[in-house]
């Protein structure tokens, strides 16, 4: 069952931002900052591809989160996002150890590389 509410943090690292659940089923799950408004989201997007019992093929699970801005001068709204998908292999060599290893490794890059990306102008 999803959360009814997720608190992450802006790059600032203090100040919160509050997901509110707005919808689940057995595929997914969506969240919304309720202080935006319904034409400038900030949302966060669960999603989840699991095979049927004895298939073959990896289960998947894609995590997006989306913030739109408006330009002040030309009223033109702006939508950004990023999106991280966990590919978990549907075979008995692979374990819950070496999923935890990849989340962590990639928990590690996007801690480290941050500000790096940013000052490199991959971010504008």
């Amino acid at each position: 069952m999803a959360s009814s509410t997720l608190t992450l943090q802006e790059n600032d690292e203090t100040t919160d931002v509050v997901f509110a659940l707005v919808g689940s089923n057995s595929s997914g799950a969506a969240y919304k900052v309720a202080a935006r408004s319904l034409n400038l989201p900030q949302t966060l997007d669960f999603n989840y591809a699991v095979g049927a019992p004895g298939a073959k093929g990896n289960d998947k699970l894609t995590i997006t989160i989306r913030n739109s801005v408006e330009n002040s001068t030309s009223g033109l709204v702006s939508t950004g996002s990023a999106k991280v998908i966990l590919s978990v292999p549907r075979d008995s060599a692979w374990t819950d150890t070496d999923t935890a290893d990849a989340l962590h490794q990639l928990a590690d890059l996007f801690t480290s590389a941050r500000n790096v990306l940013i000052s490199d102008a991959l971010v504008p």
